[in-house]
């Protein structure tokens, strides 16, 4: 640890308005959709050495669902499916937003797989949570295990992560959690994420992903997605943001993104990890970007 500072000011739980709030290093904060990140690592310790063979498997023969839908893991993880989903264009508090209409979905897994496929899979990159969903059920699938249980199991506790929070819609099936937005740790624990990302999967020489998941899992899989693209800084690869800065030193980036400025960044060439919570829940702004460019990223190489 070389910088740490925390501030008051306004904040949510998941949408739950929790008007001032005294934050510090103990204060757990919605990660929102950087849990899907952290839920592409989740699958990447439950796959097996048939990690090839799953990928290339339609999502809906995976989960046993019965749907006319062939988008495959691949295209869930890289958010290219298909899928009608109207998260893009909508701002999050609009009720119209897709994201919002599975959160009051009575059953997530059967509000994705009744979307229309309206794409070829694989030919557009389109942000999609119920994908992320679909994700974390193969997760639980897989492991036999509710989500939190093997999050736990497999994540927190070795990376010593002993508060959390994985906030569920209360309608929906067996508790599940909100895989795509529903996460909260401290910034520091988030951190520990970022480290064991930087180091390839291994924490404190225990290697809890492997080195070859780490890798494919932050490949930049997708270069083609519209304005998000940030005028080409950032590509798209397992549910991580692959960046790559000029400013005015060059250097590759591997992020997790939430709305509110939600930051997770890893710098591989400096070994750097750096974490960004904030309350400026849906509004869209590039301000973690300048802050690791500008100040950060200039620090480290001065």
């Amino acid at each position: 640890m070389v910088f740490e500072q925390y501030q008051s000011g306004i904040d949510e739980r998941w949408g739950e308005y929790l008007g001032a709030v005294e934050h510090k290093a103990t204060t757990l904060h919605d990660m929102r959709s950087v849990s899907k990140s952290i839920t592409a690592l989740l699958l990447g310790t439950v796959l097996d050495k048939q990690d090839e063979f799953i990928l290339d498997r339609p999502m809906a023969e995976l989960l046993a669902i019965e749907s006319n839908n062939s988008f495959t893991l691949e295209n869930t993880l890289t958010m290219t499916s298909g899928l009608q989903w109207n998260e893009m264009e909508i701002n999050y508090a609009d009720i119209k937003n897709d994201e919002r209409q599975l959160s009051i979905a009575n059953d997530p897994i059967a509000y994705v797989f009744g979307k229309s496929q309206i794409q070829a899979p694989g030919s557009e990159w389109y942000y999609n949570g119920g994908l992320t969903q679909l994700i974390g059920k193969l997760v639980e699938q897989e492991s036999n295990q509710p989500l939190r249980e093997l999050a736990q199991k497999n994540l927190f506790e070795p990376l010593q992560i002993d508060s959390f929070e994985w906030v569920s819609p209360s309608q929906w099936p067996d508790n599940m959690p909100s895989a795509a937005s529903g996460l909260r740790l401290t910034a520091r624990d988030l951190t520990k994420i970022g480290q064991l990302v930087a180091d390839n999967g291994k924490w404190q020489g225990k290697q809890l992903v492997s080195s070859g998941w780490i890798e494919r899992m932050t490949q930049r899989h997708v270069d083609q997605i519209g304005a998000w693209s940030r005028g080409g800084i950032w590509g798209y690869g397992y549910q991580w943001w692959i960046g790559h800065f000029e400013n005015p030193v060059t250097f590759d980036v591997i992020a997790a993104v939430g709305n509110g400025g939600q930051r997770l960044y890893v710098v591989p060439q400096h070994k750097l990890v750096v974490s960004i919570t904030a309350g400026n829940y849906n509004q869209y702004d590039s301000y973690g970007d300048e802050i690791l460019g500008r100040i950060v990223e200039a620090a480290v190489t001065k």
